[in-house]
């Protein structure tokens, strides 16, 4: 296996588009450092995942599973660890204006995991 990864700064205004990472097995992220209003959820610079497949939605484990219907988001945190199959399509949500206090930034390490089929 080989661990291809870089690192994010996202200050006022930040984000990403929705993409994937094509040859890849498995992305992730490690978030260094989260401000405590966008760990909150509240001032976006959120992680959003959604299944790119159509029929995804249909695929449920019980009455409240809305699975990927609209996409999850998972806020940072520092410390967390997200990892996730590389063909799902995902962004980071565009970090308020008002998100920073001062110099702060949010800081992450993101990842690809890529298998034997590149040697």
């Amino acid at each position: 296996l080989e661990l291809h990864g870089w690192a994010i700064s996202h200050g006022h205004g930040g984000s990403q588009v929705p993409h994937v990472h094509p040859i890849a097995q498995w992305s992730g992220v490690y978030y260094v450092r989260a401000p405590r209003r966008v760990a909150s959820g509240s001032a976006g610079g959120c992680l959003r995942v959604t299944d790119p497949r159509p029929a995804a939605m249909m695929v449920t484990l019980g009455a409240n599973d809305r699975q990927f219907f609209e996409g999850r988001s998972v806020c940072p945190t520092p410390g967390l660890l997200v990892l996730f199959p590389s063909w799902l399509s995902h962004s980071v949500d565009r970090l308020d204006d008002d998100a920073l206090d001062g110099g702060e930034r949010r800081v992450a390490i993101a990842f690809n995991v890529h298998g034997w089929e590149r040697t």
